[in-house]
């Protein structure tokens, strides 16, 4: 089988997703998708791992920009506390911190904050505003909770599966980012710089 799977951070193994129940709707759209993470809502989300031939090499990545080490002891409390992989979350904030920064070229622009890229806006019901995810300790539990919540619901949970979506709400199939992250995943490239 391709692809990689998260395991628990409380030493259970791989982590199954919670939401599978008999009944369960099937989502597809992105909206529908939300509503049921913001109200934790029994779902599940379909995601084709397909083959992606060309997965570009990202324009800039500069590993010396990550936050992963700095924010280490956070991620750990949160990855335990949710039962998150906490390898995942950190590929994530390591892809979100050492690629691009388009915000800092054009700050009035900005609409998500690092170090987990969080949608403010967007994400508003989960009860976080503007200035808390600001604050890395509270992005890090919002990014957490967001993959967590992701995870829970998607029928096959592999990294790539879980950060395409994490990505893009609406994915049915991997993205590239998907399959970047599942790549920082096992290089461990935070570990690297």
């Amino acid at each position: 089988m391709r692809g990689i799977y998260p395991t628990s951070s409380r030493g259970r193994g791989f982590v199954l997703p919670l939401q599978m129940c008999t009944g369960s709707p099937v989502l597809k759209l992105a909206k529908d998708r939300k509503k049921s993470i913001i109200n934790n809502t029994k779902s599940i989300f379909d995601v084709k791992y397909n083959f992606i031939p060309n997965v570009k090499t990202p324009l800039i990545e500069i590993c010396s920009q990550n936050t992963v080490f700095q924010y280490d002891n956070i991620i750990k409390i949160e990855a335990y506390k949710q039962d998150v992989d906490a390898d995942l979350i950190r590929a994530i904030m390591y892809i979100e911190t050492s690629h691009g920064w388009y915000d800092k070229f054009a700050p009035w622009l900005r609409k998500t904050i690092l170090p987990m890229n969080i949608h403010f806006d967007y994400w508003k019901d989960l009860g976080f505003n503007e200035s808390q995810l600001e604050n890395p300790k509270i992005n890090i539990h919002v990014g957490t909770l967001l993959i967590k919540r992701i995870q829970d619901r998607i029928r096959d949970p592999r990294i790539a599966n879980i950060a395409s979506v994490y990505n893009v709400l609406g994915r049915e199939q991997i993205n590239e980012y998907g399959i970047q992250v599942e790549n920082i995943y096992k290089k461990k490239s935070w570990r690297k710089c």
